[in-house]
């Protein structure tokens, strides 16, 4: 039997509270965090036949002394948010996940369906990456958000899944185990992150609708 656990760290960032801090734009170029992957022409591919298609980002984040005309010392980045813009109509924009927040090296490493899987688009799209980072001022912290990254991918699609390919198991079997948060947890909503960590499950099981 094998597990993967999966850590993911979710902001709560813009809570309405008077304690959030105001989101700015920065008033020129400053620091940014790099897209390492996907590389720009990637393909992002989904098998519809069982729906089951994962995109991949690995975001390196910033941690770094800057100053600025807003009193700013420091930034770090917090989260990003990731998105798919249709190439041919810029109109089309599809969230696809927010608040995806660094890990202890700064670096945000996250798989996700792509949305082909629950109605979204094929063919060429923009990965639209806004990132925010936290900044160091003399006062309370200010949030600074912008563009990081916006490369051409191209979505693709495997056949067209009959209905019995998309049956719910007819029984209970596995299950993935919710580790954190425990009941009763408090996610803030100053610049604090909501932290989830999910044990997975990889392991033989056999049912009336398949064998494996």
């Amino acid at each position: 039997m094998k597990f993967s656990a999966i850590s993911l760290a979710a902001m709560s960032l813009f809570a309405g509270a008077l304690a959030v801090p105001a989101v700015q734009k920065r008033d020129g170029p400053g620091p940014s965090g790099q897209l390492q992957l996907p590389q720009g022409n990637a393909h992002h591919l989904i098998f519809l036949s069982v729906r089951f298609g994962l995109g991949h980002v690995v975001y390196q984040g910033v941690d770094q002394d800057y100053h600025n005309s807003q009193g700013v010392t420091h930034v770090k980045t917090h989260h990003i948010d990731v998105s798919l813009q249709l190439a041919a109509d810029s109109n089309y924009f599809i969230p696809i996940a927010k608040g995806l927040a660094p890990n202890s090296n700064n670096i945000i490493d996250v798989q996700f369906q792509v949305p082909i899987g629950y109605g979204g688009p094929t063919g060429e799209c923009y990965l639209v990456i806004e990132e925010t980072q936290l900044g160091t001022t003399p006062g309370q912290p200010i949030a600074i958000t912008f563009r990081s990254a916006a490369p051409l991918i191209n979505v693709v699609a495997g056949p067209t899944p009959s209905q019995s390919q998309n049956a719910k198991r007819d029984a209970p079997g596995p299950s993935g185990t919710l580790q954190l948060p425990q009941g009763n947890a408090v996610w803030d909503n100053t610049v604090g992150l909501g932290h989830v960590v999910y044990q997975g499950v990889d392991q033989p099981y056999t049912n009336s609708q398949a064998r494996g």
